[in-house]
């Protein structure tokens, strides 16, 4: 999205919000980038609650959890 290039990671987070809202949370692409604006507005509990609801889901996704969840965890320390 236009938002993330521009680095407005908040608005894009209300964006994908949205839109991961929209898609019943089945669309794992849009949980990954709403996680990733997370992160990047430093909102890391969310970020860390949308990786691990994904991941339950796609217990498999590597990107989430290399990207998202451990990234997140090692800012909250």
């Amino acid at each position: 999205m236009m938002n993330e290039q521009t680095g407005a990671h908040k608005d894009a987070a209300d964006n994908y919000e949205i839109a991961w809202k929209y898609s019943r949370k089945n669309q794992p692409s849009i949980g990954y980038k709403l996680a990733f604006n997370y992160l990047k507005s430093k909102r890391l509990t969310d970020a860390i609650d949308i990786a691990q609801f994904i991941l339950q889901r796609y217990p498999d996704n590597i990107r989430v959890r290399k990207d998202i969840l451990e990234k997140a965890r090692l800012m909250l320390k």
